[in-house]
């Protein structure tokens, strides 16, 4: 082998050795990346789980004792009135059903 193919030859290797380490960092950015998403799909799910027990909760909030739907327990908590309704809707879910629902939808 000539003095010109080994330094071709050695021109090649430090080419593909170049290629091989910008490919492990490509590879080790991309693992960075991943736990990120890993950690912030956790955080979601985490707070998606607060958020439904948030949500079963004022489902089954109870204004005065008695069961009311959701859209009753903002009427409550915001002073009876916040749809410009002047019912007491902190009545049992059956009584309602007497006066229809308060958008004039019936559930």
């Amino acid at each position: 082998m000539s003095g010109y193919q080994a330094s071709e030859t050695q021109q090649q290797v430090d080419e593909v050795m170049g290629i091989m380490r910008n490919n492990i960092d490509k590879v080790l950015e991309r693992d960075t990346k991943i736990q990120n998403l890993n950690e912030r799909s956790d955080a979601l799910q985490v707070g998606a789980h607060q958020f439904q027990q948030t949500g079963q909760q004022r489902k089954n909030a109870k204004c005065g004792g008695k069961n009311i739907k959701v859209y009753d327990y903002c009427r409550c908590s915001c002073g009876g009135d916040s749809w410009g309704s002047h019912r007491n809707y902190c009545q049992p879910d059956k009584e309602k059903e007497k006066l229809g629902s308060p958008t004039g939808h019936d559930m």
